[in-house]
């Protein structure tokens, strides 16, 4: 397949369902560790106040989606402001199946990278479905264990 594909510009917007999955795990913390810190009302305010600040930094985190770029030699690109285009790989652990796509791509082994989260309401339909196909046949498949 190499060389014979299109190059695919990826730029996720944010995603409703992982704002919501996202209010819904903190919620069910700050309702967790109400129960656990019920006795000592300062423990569960500190409970509280860290859920909050955590919940406050993941949604202006989900606002600053990175840019994406898989060219015809399935070779990945990060774009970054002020048209960078910063060689990275995609890692061999990346979670591809029909409803979501985990694609953590790597700059350096040295640096830490980018973990790309595309939901279905995050691109647009027929991209999600053309980049999910293309990642699927670029996969070695896997070998029988004995």
């Amino acid at each position: 397949m190499q060389g014979f594909s299109a190059a695919m510009q990826i730029s996720p917007t944010p995603s409703r369902l992982l704002a919501r999955a996202l209010a819904l795990a903190h919620g069910v913390c700050a309702v967790l560790g109400g129960l656990a810190f019920a006795a000592a009302p300062l423990g569960l305010l500190a409970v509280l106040v860290a859920t909050a600040l955590h919940w406050v930094q993941l949604r202006r985190r989900l606002g600053v989606l990175p840019r994406v770029l898989f060219d015809s030699n399935d070779q990945w690109w990060l774009l970054e402001p002020h048209a960078q285009r910063v060689p990275v790989a995609l890692h061999r652990h990346a979670v591809i199946t029909t409803w979501a796509m985990l694609l953590p791509l790597q700059h350096h082994p040295a640096r830490p990278g980018v973990l790309l989260v595309l939901l279905p309401d995050s691109l647009p339909a027929d991209d999600f479905r053309r980049l999910r196909v293309r990642l699927l046949w670029q996969r070695p498949p896997r070998r029988a264990e004995a």
